[in-house]
């Protein structure tokens, strides 16, 4: 009789603090690589010419969800100028125009630009929602920042770049650094808990 209680908190347990799985994540500048408990974060530098950031490039399927209500808005912002150069001025829109609000969990990217507010789940929904409405194809990315050496959950954006592949960007920075997590794309249905104090985390960053 005692050991069916004993197995419900068992299994409760494991549903409030699931084991993590961290995927094997490499593209043309950035490597995640888990080994036993050491976690490999790589970020490689200039390897791709003309991007508007130091960014990192996954190959993989082109894919364009256009919304057609952001298309004539994204295409004012962005008129003019080079590939790179329509992201750069999409990105640095929304950075400027978008105040940060961590407590906000809207993701519907309509909203957010009603609002002019919005957490990073905010800020990645509008900036792949602008970039997709001009036919730059672009996705979110879901995983976890590197805060004061605490994982945090965090999403960004990929978007691909003719013949070179997926880069990877983050619409509230200006830079990517070796401290992103990549757990999967378009969110996660729930977010795996884990420590870094259980890893050890090599961050590099190679020419």
């Amino acid at each position: 009789m005692l050991l069916k209680p004993f197995l419900i908190s068992i299994l409760k347990i494991a549903l409030i603090f699931p084991r993590i799985s961290i995927p094997y994540f490499e593209n043309l500048n950035y490597t995640q690589r888990l080994d036993g408990q050491r976690l490999y974060l790589t970020l490689r530098i200039g390897v791709v010419k003309d991007m508007p950031y130091r960014v990192a490039v996954r190959r993989n399927v082109i894919e364009v969800n256009s919304d057609r209500r952001f298309y004539r808005f994204a295409s004012r912002i962005a008129d003019g100028g080079t590939y790179v150069e329509r992201i750069e001025k999409i990105l640095l829109w929304v950075r400027k125009n978008i105040k940060y609000d961590g407590n906000d969990r809207e993701d519907d990217p309509f909203r957010v630009l009603r609002s002019r507010r919005g957490s990073c789940i905010g800020f990645s929904a509008l900036s792949s929602a602008l970039l997709n409405s001009i036919k730059i194809p672009t996705k979110v990315a879901t995983g976890y920042i590197i805060k004061e050496g605490k994982p945090v959950p965090h999403r960004w954006i990929e978007v691909y770049f003719p013949g070179q592949g997926w880069v990877f960007l983050d619409p509230q920075r200006d830079m990517v650094s070796p401290d992103y997590i990549f757990m999967g794309y378009n969110g996660l249905s729930a977010w795996p808990v884990f420590s870094l104090k259980t890893l050890e985390v090599k961050r590099e960053v190679r020419n």
